[in-house]
């Protein structure tokens, strides 16, 4: 938690304990969060040539701190602990902000929308928030959970959720469902609104475009039936002997390896979907001799 310090204050009083803490967090040599970068995320910067630059780099040498280097000349030109948060805060630098800027509750700034979208397509949802430190992200969905019989819907966790983008790509009917993101730091936390998420299904026709022949086959001979089908979503296949389904036999063959008497029988096979099915209407008859 930072310490209260008036962010119209001089740089140069900022309480030592904090400026060393600054340093340590400062000078090293991640380009995207040290000194250095301080000095490219200042407007209209103070130090546009080389020289100016390695005039700091040079305290190494001489067992200082570029960190407090940068810093003293700062506030010797007038810059205030404000302008230094703002800095920060450009790039990005939380550890070093947690020093001197005060907390602020989390604040949803925008929220999620409904989407429609085909299955297989990726699906993006976002929210955006404020707060310090900064929020993070956690995104749930509903699903249907059976508990004593009856089915209820429950939220949960979404482990690859942890942005404020949820990506997830090659969706399917699954997906469709309601999502919110819970958005919080250390001090508060909001949700996001639930949206809707509607996958739609490329749909065809059943099609049969193979239908079993009556066979008859000597007694130890191989058989085979065959029934096969297009459409969206992908066929399904269950085989019936006398009307009676045969178990385990959903694909759209029906062998046997060696045929024997107790095979012969009027066989039909269904193919379907969730959207429709077919019942083949020819006979299938396999007499064994």
């Amino acid at each position: 938690m930072a310490e209260e310090i008036d962010p119209n204050t001089n740089i140069n009083e900022i309480p030592y304990r904090i400026l060393l803490q600054l340093q340590k967090f400062m000078d090293v040599l991640d380009q995207q969060r040290n000194w250095r970068a301080l000095i490219a995320a200042i407007p209209d910067n103070p130090y546009p040539n080389v020289s100016d630059v390695e005039n700091f780099n040079l305290e190494l040498m001489r067992g200082g701190s570029p960190t407090a280097s940068l810093l003293r000349d700062l506030g010797m030109r007038g810059y205030t602990v404000r302008q230094l948060i703002t800095y920060l805060e450009i790039i990005k630098h939380e550890k070093a902000l947690k020093l001197i800027k005060r907390e602020e509750p989390v604040n949803i700034t925008k929220q999620p929308k409904n989407v429609s979208l085909m299955e297989n397509q990726t699906l993006r949802l976002s929210c955006e928030a404020t707060g310090f430190p900064y929020p993070k992200y956690q995104w749930f969905r509903t699903s249907n959970e059976e508990v004593n019989g009856i089915l209820e819907r429950k939220s949960r966790i979404i482990p690859t959720g942890t942005d404020r983008v949820l990506e997830i790509q090659n969706i399917d009917e699954d997906d469709s469902c309601l999502y919110i993101c819970r958005v919080h730091n250390r001090i508060s936390y909001q949700f996001t609104k639930w949206v809707k998420v509607d996958v739609l299904i490329k749909t065809e026709p059943l099609t049969i475009t193979m239908q079993p022949d009556s066979k008859t086959v000597e007694e130890g001979k191989p058989l085979r039936l065959t029934c096969s089908a297009t459409g969206l979503p992908a066929p399904n296949y269950q085989w019936y002997r006398y009307d009676q389904y045969i178990e385990k036999e959903t694909s759209p063959e029906l062998c046997w390896d060696k045929s024997s008497p107790g095979d012969s029988g009027v066989y039909r096979c269904k193919v379907y979907n969730k959207n429709d099915e077919i019942w083949l209407e020819a006979v299938d008859r396999k007499s064994v001799v």
